[in-house]
């Protein structure tokens, strides 16, 4: 199930706009009244036809297979072209939202079978090749969204620079993209860094001493991350591990005005580390940091767990280690 954190709110908000009602409550509404196939007006000139899972499919994850992947069945987007009007473009944003909600109740390789599905029907019109990848990008890479899920993203982007009907030109963007979600992947090891303390003292983020790090990356004058530290501060998961040893916080400022950083050092709890980063690496070259703030959990051996996770993410995994331990 999908962890929404509070920076998601707003795209929440635009999402009810466009449509009160998502994908998923239509099929089954449509399904249970036993009206055949559903036809979904998004627009006057744009009408989207939902896929009808046979009832013969009752697993939910193999039905959010079946629906991800005939989502785009009948819909003729190779063919529209530049005749895509705005309410024909807002349409398709909404009907790529649901998508994309969709696949995250999706297995893996049914998820990896609807991304090529789309990408071959976009792949020979380079109009709605750009319109459908940026909304992609935005939604399924963009750190605010609700329906955010880089590993999707990877794997479209896999297929777009595998395709042959993509042209070598609208490939530059992916390579990039998948450059940088490769750095900090869940499963490998951490990128190291330096940071400093407000005494002045230098240390590595490898050296810290802990089963858990959690990597709070923040900015002093952003209120959001002082929304956050306070769920940290507070959470009957995190702040029991934080004050028994087994979950350290190092609070780490990317930017670079320091008397910024030093004019609020107390808004730091004490038991965390408070840290900035001394080479100015850590934000562009070391982890892309593409939103403030954002989370990363480390394991002991420095190996990311998390990356860039909504706080309620981290404190469900969390949550289940401490009940894994003390059984």
């Amino acid at each position: 199930m999908r962890t929404l954190s509070r920076r998601t709110m707003r795209y929440c908000a635009a999402l009810l706009l466009l449509a009160p009602l998502t994908i998923c409550c239509i099929i089954v509404a449509k399904e249970q009244s036993g009206r055949g196939r559903p036809t979904l007006a998004y627009a006057e000139e744009f009408r989207f036809t939902l896929p009808t899972v046979p009832s013969t499919i009752v697993d939910p994850v193999a039905r959010a297979d079946y629906a991800a992947l005939h989502y785009w069945e009948g819909s003729e987007l190779r063919s529209r072209g530049q005749l895509f009007s705005a309410d024909d473009s807002l349409a398709i944003e909404q009907a790529v939202v649901d998508w994309l909600d969709i696949l995250g109740y999706a297995s893996d390789e049914g998820a990896g079978q609807a991304v090529g599905v789309l990408v071959d029907e976009i792949a020979g019109n380079e109009y709605v090749f750009d319109l459908f990848f940026d909304l992609v990008e935005k939604y399924a890479y963009g750190p605010d969204s609700p329906v955010f899920d880089e590993e999707l993203f990877d794997k479209m982007l896999a297929r777009v620079i595998a395709s042959d009907a993509v042209d070598g030109a609208d490939k530059i963007r992916p390579r990039y993209l998948r450059l940088q979600i490769a750095m900090n992947h869940p499963g490998t090891p951490a990128a190291d860094f330096t940071y400093e303390t407000p005494d002045g003292l230098c240390a590595q983020m490898s050296s810290i001493r802990a089963p858990y790090l959690l990597i709070y990356f923040y900015d002093p004058d952003c209120e959001e991350c002082k929304m956050l530290a306070g769920d940290i501060e507070r959470s009957p998961v995190l702040a029991p591990m934080i004050g028994g040893g087994q979950l350290c916080v190092l609070a780490l400022y990317a930017g670079e005005d320091r008397t910024l950083w030093r004019r609020q050092l107390y808004d730091i709890p004490a038991q965390w580390i408070n840290a900035c980063d001394p080479r100015g690496e850590v934000a562009d070259v070391l982890y892309a940091l593409r939103a403030i703030p954002s989370l990363y959990l480390l394991g002991h051996d420095k190996t990311v767990i998390l990356k860039d996770a909504a706080f309620g993410r981290v404190e469900d995994l969390l949550m289940g280690e401490v009940h894994k331990n003390r059984l």
